[in-house]
């Protein structure tokens, strides 16, 4: 979704297999909540081992609840912040570990991950 201001609710989304990367993404929008993010990659082949949700430009954004089997390639993440304020991110992992972060955040050039073999029990970012 691009540039949503209005509040926003999604319930169930369903992210998997695409092949493009990231598989989902969330850009210069504000007010949008994802009440359970499900999602592979990587489980039908090396060219679907993307990055399941990023979020970039936006504001005032909460995922609630990211899980299922992905398998990345090595560096990228499961969910992917970037130059975005006022975010949560709550209970996310993957069924497998691997090679990959659970989360990045990248703010100014600086970046921040959680490892693969540990659960994003709550990511927030405030600021405005």
């Amino acid at each position: 979704m691009d540039g949503t201001e209005e509040p926003l609710a999604i319930y169930a989304l369903n992210v998997e297999r695409a092949r493009s990367n990231p598989q989902g993404e969330i850009r210069n929008a504000k007010n949008v909540a994802v009440y359970y993010l499900k999602t592979e990659a990587g489980s039908s082949g090396p060219d679907s081992r993307n990055t399941s949700m990023r979020i970039a430009h936006s504001r005032d954004i909460a995922i609630y609840c990211v899980s299922g089997v992905v398998q990345l390639e090595p560096g990228r993440p499961m969910v992917e912040i970037a130059e975005s304020a006022n975010v949560k991110v709550a209970l996310a992992r993957s069924f497998r570990d691997g090679p990959y972060a659970t989360l990045r955040e990248t703010i100014g050039g600086a970046s921040v991950e959680i490892p693969s073999e540990t659960t994003a029990a709550l990511y927030w970012r405030g600021g405005e």
